[in-house]
């Protein structure tokens, strides 16, 4: 036990002295950098939905266990798809049951979408 006290001493001294001051200073900008690329997701019914300007508005639950609406930007190389096959914004409907995954842009605040999955089967699942 104590020469795991001593190697854990060891490596926080060296950790510090590795990392002089104004490098500290950086270490906050790199853990923002990591969190402002973290990925979220809400799973919910589509209560909007503007395929044109690229918008899509979900009231679901997020990733932190909150019920929300989210309004998420859909960036042009979002994955969207139903089942197996990829689809695009317009086939998603008001009502849809979907699971978007999508991060943050800090400077801004907008959310922006990496993908989305429409849970709804689609109409000729079983013709």
């Amino acid at each position: 036990m104590h020469l795991l006290r001593t190697c854990v001493f060891v490596w926080s001294f060296l950790s510090l002295a590795a990392f002089p001051c104004s490098a500290q200073s950086d270490i906050g900008d790199i853990i923002d950098e990591i969190d402002k690329n973290r990925v979220e997701e809400v799973s919910g019914s589509v209560s909007e939905i503007n395929a044109i300007g690229s918008l899509i508005v979900v009231n679901g639950l997020t990733t932190r266990g909150n019920m929300e609406q989210m309004r998420l930007k859909v960036p042009d190389n979002a994955k969207i798809t139903q089942g197996t096959e990829d689809i695009k914004l317009e086939d998603i409907d008001v009502g849809d049951s979907v699971t978007i995954r999508y991060t943050i842009d800090r400077s801004s605040g907008e959310l922006r979408v990496i993908d989305i999955v429409n849970n709804n089967l689609a109409n000729n699942q079983f013709d």
